[in-house]
């Protein structure tokens, strides 16, 4: 790994404003288009799993050949952050977390857990940077959380139907944001908030 790092050029801004717009471009296509209903469940569970094997093979690619790390890098560094480098990108984490949700979990709550991820951590973030005031021990805040637990809720109830589903799976997703147990959010949040939403679903 040490390679790597003498061999890497590393994200030139940590910037929220280009990482952010494109997190919620790129995390939304997947639930957009599933919550459309535009391709079938089979075609779309195959894509999906078919581009998480690409991407993450080629982020593990990456990883281990400095050169290729190198194009990579001067491609979408920009849009990474500094420490995606010599890390395994959010791209992988969302969609190997998008091929748990469309393989297993119910498609609403799918939606909803994938369109968490999308929306309400940028929200999260942006809300924390801008106006957080009370920070927790990792320097995330309080503002930033209850604005990520605003936008899963009302997205989640939107996409469900369901207010006691909702509720549910924004709490949770806004608890994992906060403390993701050292995993990464972007795979934590859609796996647990579903999981979440899938038991209340299964208790109505």
């Amino acid at each position: 790994m040490s390679d790597i790092m003498e061999n890497t050029v590393e994200p030139t801004t940590d910037s929220h404003l280009p990482r952010k717009s494109f997190h919620i471009l790129a995390a939304s296509i997947i639930p957009v288009i599933y919550y459309t209903q535009w391709l079938s469940w089979e075609v779309s569970a195959a894509l999906v799993v078919a581009a998480m094997v690409i991407w993450v093979g080629a982020d593990l690619f990456r990883l281990y050949n400095p050169a290729f790390n190198q194009f990579a890098m001067k491609v979408i560094g920009p849009l990474l952050k500094t420490k995606e480098a010599t890390q395994i990108t959010s791209s992988s984490y969302i969609l190997i977390a998008s091929s748990f949700a469309i393989l297993l979990l119910p498609w609403q709550i799918a939606c909803a857990s994938l369109f968490f991820i999308a929306l309400g951590d940028p929200a999260a973030a942006v809300v924390g940077k801008l106006f957080g005031s009370i920070r927790f021990g990792n320097d995330k805040s309080l503002e930033g959380s209850v604005a990520m637990f605003v936008v899963c809720l009302w997205t989640g109830i939107y996409i469900t139907k369901s207010v006691e589903i909702a509720l549910v799976g924004a709490l949770v997703a806004a608890l994992v944001e906060l403390y993701s147990f050292g995993l990464d959010d972007n795979l934590a949040v859609p796996i647990f908030s579903g999981l979440a939403m899938a038991a209340v679903l299964a208790s109505l």
